[in-house]
């Protein structure tokens, strides 16, 4: 059962980051099933709800997606998993203000994390939006600079598909990117082609959480089948012209 909830875990991320809500709804729902056979907690198990309550959120279903919050416990609530899920809510719900407020611990290192490079990431496009969304576009673009730099390093990708960021990262001056990477044309679902080259990376290192191997950005992409580089990202890529 701890390994098919690992691939339930991330095929429920690759299906969220499509935007194929039901499907990934699905499989994390089948990766709580997972859990529920398990003689013990796995590390994955608070990440599994929190990816389920944003995809609930994405879809329209505030209700389901609040009740998924409060059914979670002070310790669980107060994980970076958590507070992104309570973010993505808050965001659908209308209240930038409260997303702004449910990611600084992550922002700020203090939220514990199961991928705490990866959270931050998240936590810091999370903000960018909700400041976007309150009209205060320098601090939205400052934002996004600081998820680029943290992301640029392991090809951090995931958090970029997950929020819909394009407009804002569209407004963002143009930086060097590093020599290497994909085509200009080539960048993921809602990343900007003058970034995409930044954070399009395959040879992800694979992270141990809880005696498991944590699915990186690049597992998750390979769950599509073909494993070369270009097929990796195929989900994700759009021609920018």
């Amino acid at each position: 059962p701890g390994t098919e909830l690992i691939v339930d875990h991330a095929h429920g991320l690759l299906r969220l980051a499509q935007g194929r809500l039901d499907e990934a709804a699905t499989a994390l729902r089948a990766e709580l099933r997972m859990q529920a056979l398990l003689a013990g907690e796995h590390a994955f198990a608070v990440a599994g709800r929190a990816r389920l309550i944003q995809a609930q959120a994405r879809m329209g279903d505030l209700t389901a997606a609040r009740a998924g919050l409060a059914d979670s416990d002070a310790h669980e609530r107060d994980t970076a998993e958590m507070r992104l899920a309570a973010a993505v809510v808050d965001l659908a719900d209308g209240e930038p203000e409260q997303a702004i407020d449910a990611v600084a611990p992550v922002v700020g290192g203090r939220a514990p994390a199961i991928v705490p490079a990866s959270a931050a990431v998240e936590a810091q496009v999370l903000d960018a939006l909700a400041r976007e969304r309150l009209g205060d576009q320098r601090a939205a673009e400052a934002s996004l600079e600081r998820a680029l730099d943290l992301a640029e390093p392991e090809g951090t990708v995931l958090p970029f598909v997950l929020v819909a960021v394009r407009d804002v990262l569209e407004r963002l001056p143009e930086r060097a990117v590093a020599s290497g990477g994909p085509p200009p044309s080539v960048a993921p679902r809602g990343v900007d082609a003058r970034h995409g080259q930044r954070l399009i990376r395959t040879s992800s290192t694979p992270q141990r959480v809880g005696g498991q191997v944590a699915p990186t950005d690049a597992e998750a992409l390979a769950l599509g089948g073909d494993h070369s580089a270009q097929s990796r990202l195929r989900p994700w890529v759009v021609d920018a012209e």
